[in-house]
């Protein structure tokens, strides 16, 4: 069954008083995000639980050195490090952390080091020209690829699955289903088998999300945004978003 529907007309503020929760902000481009959980954090979680701060030191082309780093569990320090290996990182809802080191980006290399929420390095993985990145909202794996190809790690067992390229990909929040956009076609897995794929229109999607849940909860969305959903046995329900020009 698919379903195709065209929000209109609807302002930030009526979606802000309506549907985002005192822990929620309203960001620019209509998602609910956790509100940082300290004014002097760097970057946190989705769900705002477990943050960090640091210092930037020596800043060279595409590379920044991250200093003086903090890691904490809502209000709780997990650990310090004088500094870390990377110039940029997500934090995923368990509390992993995901260094990206750029520092042979000239190699159009890109090593990713994965770390415990107690500062242990569990393992690192080197890819080539990745463009897209993003843990699943559990947080016990993480995408990363580009339009070529794309890997889905999971952290807790080092297993990668791998998945034809993309240039948007979600993960269901029982980690076992992935969507992947690429130029106008849909694409639906389960653990590297390809469900279903079909059309969409979207050139270049914005942003996609696959739910394993009876519901989509995340069309809630501002002004000239296109959304569609279906559903089947396989999964309950899956949106994609993208400008209408």
């Amino acid at each position: 069954l698919l379903f195709l529907m065209i929000v209109k007309q609807v302002s930030a503020q009526d979606i802000e008083s309506k549907f985002k929760s005192s822990d929620q902000s309203l960001s620019f481009n209509g998602t609910f995000i956790a509100k940082l959980p300290a004014e002097q954090s760097n970057a946190n979680s989705a769900d705002g639980r477990f943050w960090c701060t640091y210092d930037i030191g020596r800043v060279t082309d595409e590379v920044r050195e991250i200093k003086n780093f903090q890691f904490y569990h809502d209000n709780h320090l997990l650990f310090t490090s004088d500094q870390v290996p990377g110039s940029d990182l997500y934090i995923s809802n368990s509390g992993y952390i995901a260094f990206l080191d750029l520092t042979h980006h000239y190699k159009r290399e890109l090593t990713i080091h994965f770390v415990s929420k107690t500062g242990s390095h569990l393992f690192s993985e080197t890819f080539i020209a990745a463009s897209v990145f993003g843990f699943s909202s559990t947080g016990n794996k993480f995408g990363v690829g580009n339009a070529k190809y794309l890997k889905l790690i999971s952290i807790p067992d080092h297993h990668i699955e791998n998945y034809k390229g993309c240039d948007q990909f979600d993960i269901a929040e029982d980690e076992n289903f992935i969507a992947a956009a690429l130029a106008g076609e849909m694409k639906v897995y389960a653990k590297e088998k390809l469900i279903t794929a079909f059309k969409t229109d979207f050139i270049y999607p914005r942003r996609i999300k696959i739910s394993s849940k009876n519901d989509i909860g995340d069309a809630h969305k501002l002004n000239g945004i296109l959304l569609t959903s279906f559903t089947d046995e396989f999964c309950n329900s899956i949106a994609v978003e993208s400008h209408i020009d």
